[in-house]
């Protein structure tokens, strides 16, 4: 073979690889297909390159095509994305962009979610929602957050830990109140029988006619009872439609007792509750400063509880949302301070 076929060979071959590598460049980059352009606008691209792969289902269709800068402080990077026409029939108005990394360390790409089936078809130069970039730097920060949360955490336990070491060698040396209780059986046993020989009084002075008279006139025979439907905060989220206010001499015939003698001041109350659609009630005493601070708190839980047991056993109320609350006394002592307040929530 002469030179010149040689030369002829050499070119050809030259020429070849040429068109090869065009048609393998342009087949990546969509240069031999139908595209379109999409817009998304991000906060941060977190090092997404000029030329990244953008991805539809996790299938390679199209490509980053420019990031531009936005034009004043406060705006957002603008990326362009190059994509097949095929795309338009599973990408809509609704479809959101995202930036994901290969692996843990790997190259930048685009991904595109598909957009719901009755949302508007896309149009060239759309701009569709982005969703901000997790980076690797933010990972990286939690980790540290995380452990040293942790680190705080296991340092608590380890206090916690050297404290209950301590109060049990205490215990178990019979130091304080506890260890002597736990370690001196016959004082124990004293202390046991002297708890159970006052709740046994306590029962007895209820049943004993001088005494049954002291409990029965403040609403009460037993202090379960009491606490049956007694609610000490109200839910959030509840919001109160009405509110009715009234004195606590109008209601009993003694401030100082529960046994209620003029039901008609609460037969309004009754009569708005019937026709209500309510979520709670809520029927809260509250005392004056004059007197024990024991003996108020217990007076006004008895007053409470007498006035939702009227309500519910007189007027036509779903009594499971009626509850009561007894506020003891407040700073108040003129003569709004001894009330009865009935609210009903949404």
């Amino acid at each position: 073979m002469n030179r010149t076929a040689r030369l002829g060979l050499f070119i050809i071959g030259a020429l070849a690889v040429l068109f090869a590598g065009i048609f393998l460049i342009g087949r990546k980059d969509f240069l031999f297909s139908h595209t379109y352009h999409l817009r998304s606008e991000f906060d941060n691209v977190a090092g997404l390159q000029n030329g990244a792969e953008v991805r539809v289902g996790g299938v390679h269709v199209g490509t980053v095509e420019g990031i531009h800068m936005p034009e004043k402080a406060g705006g957002k990077v603008a990326v362009v994305m190059n994509l097949e026409s095929s795309t338009r029939k599973v990408l809509k108005k609704d479809s959101i962009a995202s930036i994901q990394t290969e692996g843990l360390l790997g190259n930048k790409y685009l991904t595109v979610s598909f957009g719901s089936p009755n949302s508007q078809a896309i149009h060239e130069d759309d701009t569709i929602r982005s969703e901000r970039p997790l980076d690797f730097s933010d990972l990286l920060k939690k980790s540290d957050q995380v452990l040293d949360t942790t680190n705080a955490a296991l340092r608590n336990v380890e206090d916690t830990t050297g404290n209950l070491k301590s109060i049990a060698d205490k215990v178990d040396k019979g130091q304080g109140t506890l260890g002597t209780l736990i370690n001196d059986k016959h004082m124990y046993q004293q202390a046991n029988q002297a708890a159970t020989s006052m709740a046994e009084n306590m029962e007895a002075l209820k049943g004993n006619w001088l005494f049954h008279g002291f409990f029965k006139d403040r609403g009460y025979t037993d202090q379960g009872e009491l606490a049956k439907n007694e609610l000490t905060k109200v839910p959030s989220g509840y919001s109160a439609q009405q509110k009715f206010v009234v004195r606590t001499k109008d209601v009993f015939d003694d401030p100082n007792h529960a046994d209620i003698k003029h039901e008609k001041k609460l037969e309004s109350v009754g009569k708005a509750l019937e026709g209500k659609d309510f979520k709670l009630v809520m029927v809260e005493a509250f005392r004056g400063v004059e007197g024990s601070k024991d003996v108020n708190l217990q007076l006004s839980r008895a007053q409470a509880f007498a006035v939702r047991n009227y309500l519910v056993n007189h007027f036509k109320i779903d009594d499971t949302r009626v509850k009561t609350k007894g506020n003891g006394e407040t700073k108040s002592n003129d003569e709004n301070a001894d009330r009865i307040e009935i609210v009903i929530y949404g």
